[in-house]
């Protein structure tokens, strides 16, 4: 686990040589990469019908401090750092014009973050694409997060994943 890195306040009378600029340098160089991750789902994942349901990303674009797995609790995304991340959750789900639609991002198994609903059925004619509002959270080292989906159609959803649908995971750290 990593925490943000404090720029060196230099005493009066030091020397700033090139051996303690690197030193301190980290500062700036966490700066220049800190923490992100978009993650996607590759493969099709059932939803049962009302049943609060976490989404398996088992695909990484990137992951800038290894926070996910896509193998193992390939649901959440794990902070290295602790701060404050934007977050942002996206479900595709299959054709069906029967019951609502839920997007939300979960906190550590239990906590709502947020949330977006589609209470009016989707044309059958069309997937039904839901995306949370990005969001800023506070995560503490080891919190995680994860997109979850819900939805009542009367019975079991699969995800979509083709190159235009697909569910997506987007996470950036922006503040201590």
């Amino acid at each position: 686990m990593a925490s943000v890195p404090v720029p060196h306040q230099f005493a009066v009378g030091e020397v700033a040589t090139a051996d303690n600029i690197n030193t301190y340098y980290s500062a700036i160089s966490f700066l220049e990469n800190p923490p992100i991750a978009t993650l996607y789902q590759g493969t099709l994942q059932s939803i049962p019908n009302n049943s609060d349901t976490a989404i398996q990303f088992d695909n990484t674009v990137v992951d800038s401090y290894n926070g996910h797995s896509n193998s193992t609790n390939n649901t959440r995304y794990v902070c290295q750092v602790a701060g404050y991340y934007s977050v942002m959750g996206t479900i595709s789900y299959q054709q069906n014009s029967a019951g609502g639609r839920l997007v939300r991002i979960r906190k550590n198994g239990s906590t709502e973050i947020v949330s977006s609903a589609s209470e009016q059925p989707p044309s059958n004619d069309f997937n039904c694409v839901m995306s949370t509002p990005q969001i800023q959270v506070f995560l503490a080292v080891n919190d995680y997060i994860e997109v979850v989906g819900l939805q009542d159609s009367g019975g079991s959803l699969n995800t979509v994943i083709t190159t235009q649908y697909a569910c997506g995971f987007q996470i950036r750290w922006v503040h201590v």
